[in-house]
């Protein structure tokens, strides 16, 4: 048996479900299929490697033999990961602190604000913990875990050529992986201790899956990292709402998202928001005379060059459920989104089957990769059934998202395509907010 002992360091808070278990840290059963998977890439896929090293493989699965084992000495740091708190005397952010967690408290993670607000008791303008604190935070289903001390990676194998394939790419791998929950916007990274950021660099250069690398100098704190990853993904995405701190004074102002700007100059293509607000002054003047002030009307988002071509662009940095429009009653208007062919009817009384090329989700082309000196921004491809699919004659379609508007009983939908031929590199080198493409 030939032994392998690798010394990680984390770097970013891994969301884990797992967080109430002692020793709780990045799970084997995570790591070994993804790096099963980079090893099969590394040699040219399944077959080329199967062909090479047939002994490797425990049977017809591509799964590689060898046992994984991962070892966190100490109590890790917990971390409550929030997109936002509430500011107070004490704020929400202190109260946690004073029972003993670390807090992100602008970070891109929504998943439990709510549950998160119900751990306080608010007294006008200041916020104490309930009685009964501890159980309900030990009831969140995750929280954001960082080990301090070394973590060991074991690996054990009865194969000399696959410990040593190990061990010359063992480094490369954790540089292309994060893990645990939104893994992608910079959260569960772990790299092999000492490595450095030329190394990340070249490393990232010579993969070729990857189509884009930004590299930003930041050694600020992580918490401030996540708030800069907060700032500019929004930025990209869907712009920048008007920003006030606690005496109203304003902070930072409204900006329009970068994708929508990209597309206005470079396309002449609108976007979704302002085809659903046209969509509602158009049909249901009643429900768009209702939105609150920044939404109607003023602000309707006009290109340079007038359109009537408007996609689903903000698809393309990833899918959501829904659009929110605040309304002036306080409410909330919801616009559903989701893939146009799962309204496909029925034939003959059973499931029309292309439904099942409906996609709910797609892998984000933007991974954020975080150390103590920088920032890094990778890109990946953007496949290509995100836009399109094979309809029942294997003749390509475009696909298209319907967009429902919720409490509207008849004529509250319509259907948008996603644009081809994104050049995503390009559109981040353009928004100069994060300096130049290293790959390009």
């Amino acid at each position: 048996m030939f032994s392998l002992t690798f010394t990680l360091r984390q770097h970013t808070p891994i969301i884990h479900f797992q967080h109430e278990q002692e020793g709780a840290t990045l799970r084997a059963t995570e790591v070994k299929p993804k790096l099963d998977r980079f090893i099969i890439e590394k040699m040219g896929g399944t077959d080329i490697a199967k062909q090479l090293h047939p002994d490797w493989f425990k049977s017809d699965k591509p799964a590689l033999d060898y046992k994984l084992t991962i070892r966190a000495e100490g109590e890790p740091k917990k971390y409550i990961i929030t997109s936002r708190l509430a500011n107070g005397e004490p704020s929400q952010q202190q109260v946690l602190e004073r029972q003993g967690y670390n807090c992100l408290a602008i970070s891109p993670y929504f998943a439990q604000e709510k549950e998160i607000g119900e751990l306080f008791n608010k007294n006008n303008r200041s916020f104490s913990a309930k009685p009964d604190f501890d159980q309900r935070i030990s009831a969140l289903n995750t929280i954001g875990l960082l080990h301090n001390t070394d973590i060991k990676l074991i690996i054990q194998t009865n194969h000399f050529a696959l410990r040593k394939f190990l061990e010359t790419e063992i480094k490369r791998f954790f540089i292309s992986e994060n893990f645990g929950t939104r893994q992608s916007k910079g959260f569960g990274i772990f790299l092999v201790k000492n490595t450095s950021d030329s190394e990340i660099e070249s490393s990232l250069i010579e993969n070729n899956s990857i189509t884009g690398i930004f590299k930003l100098s930041n050694n600020s704190s992580i918490a401030r990292k996540f708030e800069f990853i907060t700032e500019k993904y929004s930025l990209l995405k869907r712009g920048q709402g008007e920003i006030r701190n606690m005496r109203g004074d304003i902070i930072n102002t409204y900006q329009k998202s970068k994708l929508w700007e990209f597309y206005c100059k470079n396309g002449s293509i609108g976007w979704e928001k302002k085809k659903i607000k046209i969509f509602l002054k158009t049909n249901h003047s009643n429900v768009f005379n209702g939105l609150a002030s920044y939404n109607n009307s003023k602000r309707m988002d006009s290109c340079n060059t007038d359109t009537s071509d408007y996609q689903y662009i903000r698809a393309l940095l990833g899918l959501s459920e829904q659009y929110e429009f605040k309304q002036a009653s306080n409410n909330k208007l919801k616009v559903l989104i989701k893939d146009n062919l799962k309204n496909l009817p029925d034939i003959n009384g059973e499931p029309n089957p292309l439904k099942k090329e409906a996609v709910d989700r797609f892998k984000s082309p933007i991974r954020f990769l975080l150390t103590d000196t920088a920032i890094f921004l990778v890109t990946y491809p953007i496949p290509r059934d995100l836009s399109k699919y094979l309809d029942a004659t294997n003749k390509e379609m475009d696909r298209e998202f319907n967009f429902k508007c919720e409490g509207i009983a008849t004529n509250n939908s319509f259907n948008l395509t996603i644009p081809d031929n994104f050049d995503l590199p390009s559109f981040l080198s353009s928004t100069n907010l994060f300096g130049k493409n290293l790959k390009s």
